[in-house]
Formats: structure tokens, sequence, C-alpha cells
């Protein structure tokens, strides 16, 4: 299975600046090992939206080559972001040979470049400012046990045909804000087992005037324990203020066999929802 390590970038609260609100922006994922940093297109910014570029809108292969030699050329440089602050720049190489349906790319840092390897990155075709501070801290032992439990609730709740009556084992949990003055959030995923069926959570939990409750609550079923090749693993990637209202929106990555994919929720209206799906991509 592939482990695409995504994150989205943290841009400025301040309005988005002309150039950039008039031209799109193309996002994509940087991936790493010891050794080499990958690239694989994952959105489009446009006016303060994300829109799935053609390689996930089951466009035919001419129109899918025009898209990559018009913003993924060999050479081009992109800005490389990662938890709300510019670390860097990178420069385009050519295609990684993994399979004839995926669009990845060798990329190579221009100068100095410095972000955590553990956590992920964002190449942007554009420069976007000075960006924010970091909201992302490790959650505490005592916040993943709130979150294992507030969680197992919301399950119950929602989802009445799934009661955990085993041990959950939590996945990559952060704990953040969508904004300086923002409600504390515990954001991260969430598994078990029963009757042959593991379930996958991923979960948004929100403070609000002292009381923890799920503000999201998505569950992706697999039932092929031994190859999981109908798992979708779904975990935080980043946070990024899209339109410029102050106000992150918090993106996630979906791990699947041999593919990936990604989201967007976003606080609308005090409600948090699900805004952005970019399809399947992969082999």
């Amino acid at each position: 299975m592939w482990k695409i390590v995504l994150a989205m970038i943290a841009i400025s609260s301040l309005p988005l600046s002309s150039s950039v609100a008039e031209h799109d922006v193309q996002l994509a994922a940087v991936t790493s090992d010891s050794k080499n940093f990958f690239l694989t297109p994952i959105a489009i910014m446009r006016n303060g939206k994300l829109l799935k570029p053609v390689l996930y809108q089951r466009a035919n292969q001419q129109a899918i080559d025009r898209f990559v030699r018009l913003h993924y050329a060999q050479g081009t440089t992109m800005f490389l972001w990662q938890s709300g602050q510019a670390r860097g720049k990178l420069r385009l190489g050519g295609l990684e040979p993994n399979c004839d349906s995926a669009t990845t790319f060798h990329v190579t840092p221009i100068g100095e470049t410095s972000f955590d390897k553990s956590r992920g990155a964002i190449a942007l075709s554009q420069d976007i400012g000075p960006g924010h501070p970091n909201y992302v801290e490790s959650a505490t032992e005592g916040e993943r046990a709130l979150f294992a439990r507030v969680s197992q609730k919301a399950l119950s709740e929602s989802h009445t045909s799934i009661t955990p009556k085993t041990p959950m084992k939590i996945h990559h949990l952060i704990r953040t804000r969508a904004s300086a003055t923002g409600s504390p959030l515990l954001v991260g995923s969430i598994s078990f087992l029963q009757k042959k069926t593991e379930y996958w959570l991923f979960v948004i939990l929100e403070q609000r005037d002292g009381e923890w409750r799920a503000a999201i609550t998505k569950v992706h079923t697999v039932k092929d324990l031994e190859d999981r090749t109908d798992a979708q693993e779904e975990e935080y990637l980043d946070q990024l203020d899209i339109d410029g209202d102050g106000i992150d929106e918090i993106f996630t990555e979906s791990n699947y066999y041999e593919a990936y994919s990604l989201a967007a929720y976003g606080l609308r209206g005090g409600v948090w929802n699900n805004i952005y799906e970019s399809g399947v991509g992969g082999c």
C-alpha cells in the first residue's frame, strides 16, 4: 500500500493577494523517503475554492498530458510550505515510473529547505505571502484518552449498529485550532475491529463552553483484513485558510491499496462540513 504523506499549507489570515485571487494556484503534495522527494498534484485553488485537476476527472490522456505540460513541466519551480510557513523551493524533475495512471514527479530542493519530514508538506505554484504561526501541537496522554472516549460515544450515537467492543487504536492525533482565537480541536484517526470488520474513523473534536463534542465523525469499513484491498485510511494532513477569512480549513489524506485521495473540512456558519474531495489517484 502506498503511504502518501501529505500536508496542506497554512496561509495568511489576511485576505488573499490580488495575484493569488485572480490566478489558479496549483497545490501538490510533497512526499519523501530517506533520500528522495516526490510531488503529486492534488488540487487547484481558484478564488478561495479548491477544484479538481483533470487528473481526477476521468479526462482523456491528451488532456492530462496538456495539464502536466502547462503546470508541471520539468524544471518548474514550486514553493514549499509547511505549518503555515515558507520552507524553501523545489525544482520539478521527471515522472516517477510507478504505474501508467499515476502522476508523481521527482523533485529536488533548491538551496536550503527546512521542514519536518515526519509531517507532510505542500508545493505551490505561487508564493502566497508570510503565512501564520503553527497552531499544531502534539496531543497529551490525557487528550488521547479523551479522544477515544468522545469518539466512541459519538460513534455509538450516530451509528446505532456500531458499538465498539474492542480496544480502539489511535492513529496520528494532534491538538490544534482553526484560527488564532478559535476553539481547541483534537483531530485524528482511530480504528477498532468488530465482527470481522475493521472500522476506521476520522474525527474532529471541538471544545465549546468547556465541553468536547464530535464535529466530524467519518467512518470507513475494511472487510479484507488480510490484503486490505478495500481499506481507506483517512488521516489529518494540515490546515489552510483557502479564502482569507481567518479560519483554516482542515485537510486529510486517505491511503488506499496503491492509491490516495485528499479531502477538506471547513467551518461554515459554525458547523464543520466536508467541503472538498479530490477523487482517487494512483495505480
